[in-house]
């Protein structure tokens, strides 16, 4: 279905086995709880969303810059799950689709430890709505969360290659609030979204 890899050498990919393995807890990292770190926040959520081609309608930060969330498009979603609720997806599809999906996630956070320049040596663990997505399809897929390390790395191997677009969408939604879906695409068209993908 989607392929995140398709955009990263050889070499810097994160080792397929890493999704396996047991790895130790981070400290949580700490960085300015401002604006512009939320900006970067739902601007990886939403580079995620594009090269996945998940259905969005837009991207938005809170006046009070206290929150925000890339909006899914529901019924776009919806439609597709059904259409796919009676087909059998092989378990090697099943699995890389989870780690997409649990990458999109945590890429909130990595985006924003990216910027700061703080490098995560180890499973964070958050109490927050990103964090327990991600952690419950991986659980419910894998029986554990061992590849939040994995889905951490490939966030960050995929954000540092497309951190222009990164950048350019949190400038644009810092200064505006508020980015379209198709304001996403024009800002990411360099980066072109897997087309594997099945929606």
């Amino acid at each position: 279905m989607i392929d995140i890899f398709a955009c990263l050498n050889r070499d810097q990919r994160p080792p397929r086995n890493w999704a396996h393995r047991v790895w130790p807890r981070a400290v949580a990292p700490h960085y300015p709880q401002t604006r512009r770190s939320l900006t970067y926040h739902e601007a990886g959520h939403a580079i995620f969303h594009y090269l996945q081609n998940l259905r969005m309608t837009g991207v938005y930060v809170d006046a009070d810059s206290k929150s925000g969330k890339v909006s899914m498009d529901v019924p776009a979603i919806q439609a597709t799950a059904a259409k796919l609720a009676n087909v059998v997806i092989p378990r090697p599809l099943e699995e890389k689709i989870t780690l997409d999906l649990a990458t999109m996630y945590v890429a909130g956070v990595i985006a924003q430890c990216t910027l700061y320049g703080i490098r995560v040596d180890g499973v964070l663990s958050r109490d927050c709505h990103d964090w327990r997505n991600a952690r419950k399809l991986l659980i419910d897929i894998f029986g554990n969360d061992h590849a939040l390390f994995y889905c951490q790395e490939l966030a960050r191997f995929v954000l540092r290659k497309y951190w222009p677009f990164v950048t350019q969408l949190a400038i644009e939604l810092d200064s505006k609030g508020a980015i379209s879906a198709e304001r996403v695409k024009e800002i990411c068209a360099g980066a072109p979204p897997d087309p594997m993908c099945i929606s």
